[in-house]
């Protein structure tokens, strides 16, 4: 199984800070918080977008959907890139693009290659899951949150080596045994 990399919270929250831009501000935070694929992303149109929940609603298929949720930051960031675009009134626009045609996952990927200086920017979701599992959120809520398979966020936790050998000695050496024996 091939290693994948991922960014800790660190290295995440300089690469906001790094950015000039609001949309490539956005772009970032919103793949890793909501950990979705640029496809989901591009196609979020302003009607998508819960404010009172704190939620946005993907819609998968003609009847398949799901809704993730942002926390209160991006919220406010959101509120802020659309009323600098002014489309906060146009509900069928795409939020990325501020017009009635998404933006390309082609045009996404040249800005996230140039941001990310080379990295694959799956990075971001791969970052969600491990960074989400590292704090001890369940799989059930990670795999609503990013829309994944379990199996699929059980290979890419799997794939990240960390685990030292002697680390997981230490869970056995820990195991009291009786006196005597």
């Amino acid at each position: 199984m091939e290693s994948i990399s991922y960014l800790g919270i660190d290295k995440i929250n300089n690469l906001l800070h790094s950015q000039s831009s609001l949309r490539e501000i956005l772009i970032i935070r919103l793949l890793f918080e909501l950990g979705c694929s640029f496809n989901e992303l591009v196609n979020i149109r302003i009607r998508d977008i819960d404010f009172e929940h704190n939620l946005i609603k993907f819609n998968l298929g003609s009847r398949e959907k799901r809704s993730s949720k942002i926390s209160k930051k991006t919220k406010l960031l959101i509120l802020r890139y659309i009323q600098n675009k002014g489309i906060a009134e146009k509900k069928l626009v795409y939020l990325l693009s501020a017009r009635i045609r998404p933006l390309s996952t082609r045009r996404l990927n040249q800005i996230l290659t140039k941001v990310l200086e080379g990295e694959n920017p799956q990075i971001l979701k791969y970052s969600h899951i491990i960074n989400a599992y590292k704090q001890g959120i369940s799989l059930r809520a990670i795999q609503a949150q990013v829309g994944l398979t379990r199996q699929r966020i059980i290979e890419i936790l799997m794939s990240i080596d960390e685990t030292d050998q002697d680390d997981y000695s230490k869970l056995f050496n820990n195991v009291e045994i009786k006196d005597g024996f």
